[in-house]
């Protein structure tokens, strides 16, 4: 366990950095098991390394250069990929402009939109589907839309897809083991899982933030687990039940941040934390401008929408949950939620 320093607030948050190359290279890992359940239990967040034979620090360097590429451009190089459908509904892949978001609504907390900029592609098998089946397809089948430049962003970002896709499954089976399972209990749930990656840009601030607006507001991720790499800025914080105030979430630089999602505490009974957490400015000062850029990478991790989610109990442990849903069902009930701006 390693102990880090909070930067922007007085308070330290015990964040376990976990090593799991023993476990990639031979499928044996007692004690990654026992740190994962402890991080599980106790705060829904770590951070992994020892995955340079996955994730060569090379794709890491050059995800983050097409990203900056890509949002340095005008805004309306940027605009074009963000695409509606006839009926509406705006695609759930593509460009997403500062302020069109927010976050914390999925909470139930009305808050101005986010000072936040992103990209996202779903499944890669979604390639293979035409602008043909563009008002036909469901959400989680459209195709993903691609921008012109920079030239290098779409192998990028489907070489990173296809490394994030790969460490999801060693996280799987290690979550299984951690949950007293099969370590391929998870795999019949994922033959086609509704991953999604995105690229995220905080911008420079040029005026003062709203009351209660923030980089990225306060709320859960919504599926199994996300996997996030971040630059050295900072502003990303979870809340801490024990001392109820927010904690920073400070990374090695080679480190890939894991926090759980709504879906996996619902699935383990609760057992495992959902923690809630939210981006802030780089100073800690939420009411005056921040002139850095900060820019992270999320890869977003969700089951077969048609999966069948029946809650994991230990023996003589009470459901929390009695009936079994869908990921796909889940999935909606949050969407909802957030464009309601209901409380969970």
């Amino acid at each position: 366990w390693i102990l880090f320093e909070s930067k922007f607030c007085d308070l330290m948050v015990t964040v376990p950095c976990i090593d799991i190359s023993e476990y990639i290279s031979t499928g044996q890992g007692d004690t990654v098991v026992q740190k994962i359940v402890q991080a599980a239990e106790e705060i829904g967040f770590f951070s992994v390394c020892g995955v340079e034979s996955i994730i060569p620090s090379d794709l890491r360097q050059r995800i983050f250069q097409v990203s900056e590429e890509f949002f340095n451009q005008p805004f309306a190089d940027k605009k074009k990929y963000t695409i509606t459908r006839e009926n509406g509904e705006t695609f759930p892949w593509g460009y997403f402009p500062t302020c069109s978001e927010a976050l914390a609504h999925s909470k139930g907390q009305l808050t101005p939109p986010d000072l936040k900029e992103a990209f996202s592609i779903g499944p890669l098998s979604n390639d293979e589907r035409t602008s043909e089946d563009t008002e036909e397809a469901p959400w989680h089948k459209l195709p993903n839309v691609w921008p012109d430049k920079p030239a290098e962003l779409r192998s990028t970002m489907q070489d990173y897809f296809k490394a994030m896709s790969q460490l999801s499954k060693i996280l799987q089976e290690i979550f299984a083991l951690c949950l007293g399972l099969p370590k391929d209990y998870f795999v019949p749930m994922c033959n086609d899982p509704n991953c999604s990656l995105r690229l995220l840009n905080y911008p420079p601030q040029t005026e003062n933030p709203k009351e209660q607006q923030l980089r990225a507001g306060a709320h859960t991720d919504w599926g199994d687990f996300t996997i996030l790499t971040q630059d050295s800025v900072g502003g990303l914080q979870i809340f801490d039940n024990n001392s109820s105030s927010w904690v920073d979430v400070v990374s090695p630089p080679t480190a890939y941040v894991i926090n759980l999602g709504d879906l996996m505490a619902r699935w383990t009974n609760d057992r495992w934390r959902s923690t809630l957490h939210r981006v802030v400015n780089a100073d800690g000062n939420n009411c005056q401008p921040d002139a850095t850029t900060r820019k992270s990478i999320a890869f977003f991790h969700l089951p077969d929408i048609e999966a069948q989610i029946e809650v994991i109990v230990s023996k003589d442990e009470a459901k929390h949950y009695d009936d079994v849903i869908t990921a796909g069902d889940h999935l909606r009930m949050k969407f909802e939620q957030c464009k309601k701006g209901g409380n969970q």
